[in-house]
């Protein structure tokens, strides 16, 4: 079988390929959907956006420029359904952000390989959940950069591109997200 990179998956799509489909489909719904719930901290809403940044996938398929990843093409429009829905939320005048998190593993902390005794595993979960319930703190631009560049690995171009901002404002919005998310945590 003949691996195929995603922009030409894209293009198969307008030619009505469904196995295309499926094929970015499965990819992507597991890393999407976190970076969705990361930012609307809803598993539920989560989801639905994810299906939402599908359809609109299906719609512009047309539109996309192969000029462009994928990738960041995807996260882009997800980012965008994202803001949408935290404005709705807040015309709506509900809670922002709901205390899902509990069982969602930083993986930052992930990398530290000598916590292996159940005490470190203890400490290490408290540790991801504070750092969970402090990106609720975080405004939307500082917790998009933090968690695209932290849980997902992207670097500060692709982050750019989705965000639709120099790499250097990336930069700065992971900065001020680290100092405090650190202060947050220190609490």
């Amino acid at each position: 079988m003949i691996v195929k990179k995603d922009e030409e998956l894209i293009k198969a799509c307008t030619q009505g390929d469904h196995a295309a489909f499926d094929i970015l489909f499965k990819k992507y719904a597991r890393p999407l959907t976190f970076f969705i719930d990361q930012i609307l901290h809803n598993r539920n809403r989560a989801e639905d956006i994810f299906q939402d940044t599908f359809i609109k996938v299906l719609e512009n398929a047309g539109k996309f420029d192969n000029r462009y990843k994928f990738s960041t093409w995807i996260y882009r429009i997800a980012l965008n359904l994202c803001i949408n829905e935290l404005r709705k939320r807040q015309r709506e005048n509900r809670r922002i952000y709901s205390q899902n998190m509990d069982n969602i593993y930083c993986n930052i902390l992930d990398r530290i390989p000598y916590l292996t005794t159940p005490v470190d595993i203890l400490e290490k979960k408290e540790c991801a959940n504070r750092i969970n319930d402090a990106l609720s703190y975080l405004s939307v631009s500082k917790r998009t950069a933090f968690v695209l560049k932290f849980y997902h690995h992207l670097s500060y171009e692709e982050i750019g591109e989705i965000m639709n901002c120099s790499t250097g404002t990336v930069k700065s919005r992971i900065h001020y997200a680290v100092e405090k998310i650190q202060v947050i945590v220190r609490e």
